[in-house]
């Protein structure tokens, strides 16, 4: 504090304030008046000069004190991950987890499937869904039940288009591109359309509804994803007229769809498709919404208890990438990163499909596909030194997870935890680790996880790893002694320290850290760093109060004073403040202090 005093006084004896004379109060008043002015000025020109994180990040859009909006009842229609009145074609290979339906027309209006009557008449099979299928020309109770659930789309429907008092309303004219949403209900008169990647951002327990009075569009390989822990049963697109997902686009909620909804080839759903007209699909990969229940109906119902909570692993500097190798990131497809990226000792041309473009100052590059900066051993001085010290504090960390004793729970599910729900703790494995189907990690925002791993981690193709009770993928750590396997369309959290590679299938989607001492493999996937209540604090140096937009330079740093305020604001408004009681304390004839 004296300090900071001493270098006020020097400012303002430096203008001409004689602090000392109580004589001088005329001169000094003009002069502390030009003080005052000189120091916003400054204060203005350092506040234009700094970083802007949000250029760095989607854009967040919060709703303070907006109403909770309470789940749409689907009734039987949740039964159901497509459910038509008028039909369903296929072309290609598609890939179809749970049951779908036809009512009032017949199965005849269901084709590309190869539908295989079951002996009771109720009910086909198909080599491309797994689940049932069932149409109004099957044998009793199936006509029945499927009046019923086509009933309860439709007043599904009217429930989420009647829904008053929205927390927005015509949000981006429409255009929702970049964006991260927070909880709410949000109405459109125009139509939607999805042009690039669109973040949901709440907790396990958060309700979106999106009341849309025409179509719906989503672009070619857009992505709607979710965040700290939000559900897709929890997410309803009410959508007037057609709903339209473009070629390898991603989407995330329950669709329900006044007419048509478009499958454009290798599109991907995590929800359900109920449209009152027909759904078309071209090589497409649908899957019925996870709940934090599913494991009721799994194979594995393993519930673990509760440990005392353990200490979070310390990644040092690589805690500011989402994406760090040692020999190399490769992609295909367009890949959506969120986050900065590096490798070391490896050089640049080590990073391929990313349209790598130099910055001017030579220490780091951008693509299109990465919002963050992109770093490389042989990059221009001081980035060769940091990306070291990452590299090494990456490995420190993954020592560090490996080397945690005591576990809480030993040779769980003899490396099969498909469909538990597991609570925070230490989990210790001599074999590969599968998950074949949905588990989930039950425990609140301060709880951890450390999953050590001896050998490999394979994660089938659509499963989720859901996270409950306010759990955050910041303290989830999988510790995986060689190479971790990530299946397509599969949805995965936590940070992921990985002895050798991290292979990406087809539309995987990670929210955490992929950190690997060989290297790391993308095939249009999505990766985000954790994200917090604030999304420009995705990219931290491990504060949730700093954003680094360049770990080169933590002074580049927006540190944040008192609830969040600018730490230039509080400098400079103690700096006015000063200057105002001195001038007041001259006019008055009192003492300097």
């Amino acid at each position: 504090m004296n300090e900071s005093k001493s270098s006020i006084i020097f400012f303002l004896k430096n203008i001409g304030v004689d602090i000392m004379s109580p004589n001088k109060e005329k001169t000094n008043s003009k002069k502390l008046s030009i003080a005052a002015a000189a120091v916003l000025t400054i204060m203005l020109m350092v506040l234009s000069a700094m970083p802007n994180p949000s250029s760095k990040v989607p854009a967040e859009l919060k709703t303070p004190g907006s109403a909770v909006q309470s789940a749409i009842n689907l009734g039987t229609a949740g039964n159901f991950v497509i459910l038509t009145k008028t039909g369903i074609t296929t072309t290609g290979i598609t890939t179809i987890v749970g049951d779908i339906g036809v009512s009032p027309i017949a199965s005849t209006a269901m084709t590309g499937f190869g539908l295989i009557l079951d002996s009771s008449g109720t009910f086909s099979t198909s080599s491309l869904v797994t689940g049932k299928i069932y149409a109004a020309s099957y044998a009793a109770p199936t006509p029945s039940v499927m009046t019923t659930a086509i009933s309860d789309m439709e007043t599904a429907y009217t429930e989420a288009a009647g829904r008053t008092s929205p927390d927005h309303t015509e949000l981006g004219t429409g255009n929702i591109g970049g964006m991260t949403l927070s909880p709410g209900l949000y109405k459109w008169s125009t139509p939607v359309t999805i042009p690039t990647d669109v973040i949901l951002s709440g907790d396990s327990n958060a309700i979106w509804v999106f009341q849309i009075a025409q179509g719906l569009t989503v672009s070619s390989a857009a992505k709607v994803i979710l965040s700290g822990g939000a559900q897709t049963k929890n997410i309803y697109w009410q959508v007037a007229g057609q709903t339209t997902l473009g070629t390898t686009s991603v989407m995330s909620g329950n669709v329900l769809c006044k007419t048509a909804i478009i499958f454009n080839s290798g599109a991907a759903l995590n929800g359900r498709a109920l449209a009152q007209t027909a759904v078309t699909l071209i090589a497409n990969a649908i899957r019925a919404p996870t709940t934090a229940t599913s494991t009721a109906t799994s194979s594995a119902t393993t519930t673990t208890t509760a440990a005392p909570n353990i200490a979070p692993l310390d990644l040092g500097l690589a805690v500011n990438f989402v994406v760090l190798s040692k020999t190399g990131v490769t992609t295909t497809g367009v890949t959506t990163i969120v986050g900065n990226m590096g490798v070391s000792p490896i050089a640049a041309a080590a990073m391929t499909g990313f349209g790598l473009v130099m910055d001017s100052s030579g220490k780091f590059a951008t693509s299109s596909l990465v919002n963050g900066r992109i770093y490389a051993a042989d990059y221009a001085v001081p980035t060769p030194s940091v990306l070291t010290t990452a590299i090494s504090d990456m490995e420190a960390a993954f020592t560090d997870a490996a080397g945690r004793t005591n576990p809480d729970h030993t040779e769980l599910g003899a490396g099969d935890i498909s469909g538990m729900t597991l609570a925070p703790g230490l989990y210790k494995w001599s074999t590969v680790v599968s998950i074949t189907s949905d588990i989930t990690l039950a425990g609140n925002s301060n709880e951890v996880w450390i999953f050590q791993i001896a050998t490999g981690l394979t994660v089938s193709s659509g499963v989720h790893i859901i996270l409950s009770g306010g759990a955050q993928v910041k303290n989830i750590f999988w510790q995986v002694g060689t190479q971790a396997t990530l299946g397509t369309y599969c949805v995965f959290n936590g940070n992921i320290l990985a002895g050798t590679a991290i292979v990406f299938g087809t539309g995987a989607t990670l929210e955490g850290r992929a950190l690997a001492q060989t290297a790391i493999t993308l095939d249009a996937n999505a990766i985000l760093m954790p994200l917090t209540k604030d999304v420009s604090t995705s990219i931290v140096t491990g504060s949730e109060n700093t954003v680094t937009t360049d770990p080169l330079d933590p002074s580049s740093a927006v540190s944040s004073g008192i609830d969040g305020t600018p730490l230039i604001w509080v400098v400079g408004v103690g700096v006015l403040s000063v200057i105002f009681l001195i001038h007041i304390k001259k006019k008055n004839g009192m003492k300097s202090c």
